[in-house]
């Protein structure tokens, strides 16, 4: 998946506060999906996935903005009531990249 992060056209490189953020985002994932139990209702999924973001080098006129890759992992358990009703109970669990700015 490849994505522009939130509306890159409506940055302004001379504001504080934009709604975008003058970068891209490549997003790679993988996913295990496993249906168990009776009438196999119940499935356990597990998700492994990247954040990886471009360099803004204009944030705020003069700096760089960048912002290390973000790795994740994610776990979900569904239960389907019907073929069309399920619930599910799902958590991630992050790494912490933060981003920075140089000039």
């Amino acid at each position: 998946m490849c994505k522009e992060d939130t509306e890159q056209r409506l940055y302004h490189s001379d504001k504080l506060l934009n709604l975008g953020s003058d970068r891209w985002l490549f997003n790679p994932e993988i996913a295990l999906s496993h249906p168990f139990g009776p009438k196999q209702k119940w499935e356990f999924d597990t998700y492994a996935n990247a954040y990886f973001f471009t360099n803004n080098s204009s944030y705020h006129g003069v700096e760089i903005l960048r912002q290390e890759a973000l790795h994740g992992l994610e776990g979900h358990i569904s239960y389907s009531f019907t073929s069309s009703l399920w619930a599910s109970l799902g958590t991630r669990y992050p790494s912490a990249a933060i981003p920075s700015s140089t000039r």
